[in-house]
């Protein structure tokens, strides 16, 4: 995908502006800093975006206040992040030999990276999940739900009816577990 990135400053914002082939504009505010970017269409002109951010200033403000608060909140247990990671991969290892007989599958390989936009992922021709290494700060039944999540990914790819069967019938409290996880992202 051809892509073409610049900033503008829009209100004393400073706004990264990437330019691709779709068909509409998108708005991020994103952790830690509050950074700012718009995904544009590659027709729009600079005007029209500064238009956009202008048309939704009071939003990004409130995300970046949101953003700025949640930082200055104290943790609740201190640890640093290697041991949080071995934690997190000790009860990843324990989740994924839990559920492979549940759910019937194979993992072949689960990793823990820093995603922006998602919990985690499934390649599914290779059998491999992928998890947030955010998740080490969330609580051990949301940790729980996004493994399951990508687990049942290898039965049933997209987020389709048949997914939700699967995670019906496997982990039947899972809206209230994805609420709860999302909730606490923001």
């Amino acid at each position: 995908m051809c892509t073409e990135r610049n900033s503008i400053e829009i209100l004393g914002t400073p706004v990264e502006v990437i330019r691709k082939k779709i068909k509409h504009l998108h708005l991020t505010v994103y952790e830690p800093a509050g950074s700012v970017r718009v995904s544009a269409p590659q027709r729009l002109s600079d005007d029209a975006v500064r238009a956009f951010v202008i048309s939704r200033i009071g939003w990004v403000r409130r995300k970046q206040a949101a953003i700025a608060a949640q930082e200055r909140e104290a943790p609740r247990e201190l640890i640093t992040a290697q041991t949080g990671y071995e934690m997190m991969g000790a009860e990843i290892e324990r989740l994924v030999a839990h559920w492979e007989p549940r759910i019937k599958v194979t993992v072949s390989r689960w990793v823990v990276r820093h995603m922006k936009t998602r919990w985690g992922t499934c390649n599914v021709g290779r059998r491999r999940i992928c998890l947030n290494s955010e998740l080490a700060k969330r609580s051990p039944e949301s940790l729980e739900y996004v493994v399951v999540h990508e687990m049942v990914h290898l039965l049933a790819p997209g987020h389709g009816d048949r997914f939700k069967a699967y995670m019906d019938r496997f982990m039947p409290d899972w809206r209230r577990r994805r609420a709860e996880l999302n909730h606490a992202r923001h």
